[in-house]
């Protein structure tokens, strides 16, 4: 991921989507699987990953 991440294609999206919005939503996002993790819940860290993923998908490509 970091790898892809680090790549204009993606800073170009990422750029284009960018709203203060989206950012409060991911940080939250991750809140939410930080916690998971540090209550050594894998199945909630993996949903928790899962749909923020989901989130990225959509705001970034639309889908």
């Amino acid at each position: 991921m970091r790898i892809l991440r680090n790549q204009r294609p993606w800073f170009e999206m990422k750029k284009r989507t960018f709203s203060e919005e989206r950012r409060a939503t991911y940080c939250s996002e991750h809140q939410v699987v930080l916690d998971a993790l540090l209550s050594r819940d894998s199945e909630g860290a993996s949903n928790a990953i899962l749909t923020h993923l989901r989130t990225v998908e959509r705001n970034l490509l639309g889908r």
